[in-house]
């Protein structure tokens, strides 16, 4: 099935609307794609195999206007670059494994580096 339209096609449902394919389904544009829930939530779920999420001329942006931002794996997350990783936070960054965890707070002049019981302050 083909639908084609010069300007735009707009497909509405009171329930659900469902696109199946036994091989692909392949959504192109020259401009954006948005898909946008109202009331709940966007999923996209890959089966059997990984979910991809390439920007070829910029960045990809995830962002959580209201609540938090979870990654969760069950094997590994691996951040990955080739310059530097920045992250920042407003407070502290705590990093935990198992029961042990290291937690930098910036403190006025300093840096506070807290790590199990010992702590450490670096002055700037």
């Amino acid at each position: 099935m083909r639908i084609t339209a010069s300007d735009s096609v707009r497909i509405t449902m009171d329930d659900s609307v469902r696109i199946t394919a036994s091989d692909s389904v392949r959504i192109t544009c020259a401009d954006s794609v948005r898909i946008t829930a109202l009331d709940d939530s966007v999923r996209i779920t890959a089966q059997q195999d990984s979910v991809r999420i390439t920007a070829h001329d910029d960045s990809v942006r995830i962002t959580a206007q209201q609540d938090s931002v979870r990654i969760t794996a069950q094997d590994s997350v691996r951040i990955t670059m080739d310059d530097s990783v920045r992250i920042t936070a407003a407070d502290s960054v705590r990093i935990t494994a198992q029961q042990d965890s290291v937690r930098i707070t910036a403190l006025d002049d300093s840096v506070r580096i807290t790590a199990r019981r010992d702590d450490f302050t670096l002055a700037a």
